[in-house]
């Protein structure tokens, strides 16, 4: 699958979108690609998919498109770069590459599409991680964690400033 579409009057992204669509062609990869353009509602797409490929060379934020396919059981191959090292985990839920190195990539692919047992452990991995990092519980959680250790900064404060008046 290929999901999304270029941003409206983005000639780059434009650009971008022909390339992919010419190297598919090249690669005489027509029938096993397919192009969905955007979609509202993702989850029959991470329903069918195997892995999802997040190659993002720049360092961006969390992807939410790792997340929601982690959610789903499904396994990420990205480029060990920006926020897809805040959940990616190299060889628990996913594998991670060095930046840029397109050829280490397409060998990740490879491994994890032709070998189903190390697929399945990476998918109860990825399904793993978001359970239990990202679900409302574990938020819920880190939140009051967070808040005991402001209110007892706070309460350390007020007693050294009692103690220092």
């Amino acid at each position: 699958f290929v999901v999304g579409t270029p941003a409206p009057g983005s000639a780059e992204d434009e650009a971008y979108h022909r390339e992919l669509k010419t190297l598919v062609s090249t690669s005489g990869l027509e029938r096993e690609t397919t192009w969905t353009g955007y979609l509202f509602d993702p989850t029959p797409a991470y329903a069918a998919m195997d892995v999802l490929v997040v190659p993002s060379i720049s360092p961006e934020g969390l992807s939410l498109a790792a997340l929601e396919a982690m959610q789903h059981g499904v396994p990420v191959i990205a480029f060990a770069a920006g926020g897809v090292l805040e959940v990616v985990q190299d060889g628990m839920n996913g594998i991670l590459v060095p930046p840029s190195n397109v050829p280490a990539l397409a060998v990740a692919l490879e491994r994890v599409w032709s070998d189903p047992p190390l697929r399945a452990r990476l998918s109860e991995g990825a399904r793993a991680t978001v359970d239990s990092r990202f679900a409302p519980a574990a938020f819920k959680k880190a939140i009051r964690r967070t808040a005991l250790e402001l209110t007892s900064s706070i309460v350390t404060l007020n007693a050294e400033q009692i103690m220092g008046s």
